[in-house]
């Protein structure tokens, strides 16, 4: 009887963990650190710079380094997914960004206030 009830407890854990309740989403844990950023802006042009991405409870931080300029956001994981706002300092120029997680790549895409096109970037975390 004992060894039944340890086995039943045994498979209740398990699948008490598979459920996802105790273990963070996938990547979630492993995204906080310093990437190279290569992205085009909505008109073609290419940029290239430095993002770090650090852990705060629930959320992430972000601060891009592009041209001198640096550009600030908070950021939520939603399975394989990260969302950014973004803001640059000094400038009333914000927006939004979303990336698919994928591995030590994030691949996005951004949108920014005063155009109505989409620029790409993609993160690949610094070994």
């Amino acid at each position: 009887m004992k060894q039944r009830a340890v086995w039943a407890l045994t498979i209740a854990v398990g699948l008490f963990l598979l459920s996802g309740i105790l273990v963070p989403a996938a990547g979630q844990a492993s995204l906080a650190g310093s990437y190279r950023v290569a992205g085009q802006n909505a008109n073609g042009s290419t940029y290239a710079g430095t993002v770090q991405i650090i852990r705060s409870g629930d959320v992430y931080l972000m601060s891009w380094t592009i041209g001198g300029q640096t550009h600030t956001g908070i950021a939520i994981v939603d399975g394989s997914t990260l969302s950014s706002s973004w803001a640059i300092r000094g400038s009333s120029t914000h927006g939004i960004v979303v990336y698919r997680i994928e591995g030590s790549r994030l691949v996005g895409r951004w949108a920014q206030t005063g155009s109505t096109r989409l620029g790409r970037e993609t993160l690949t975390r610094v070994k």
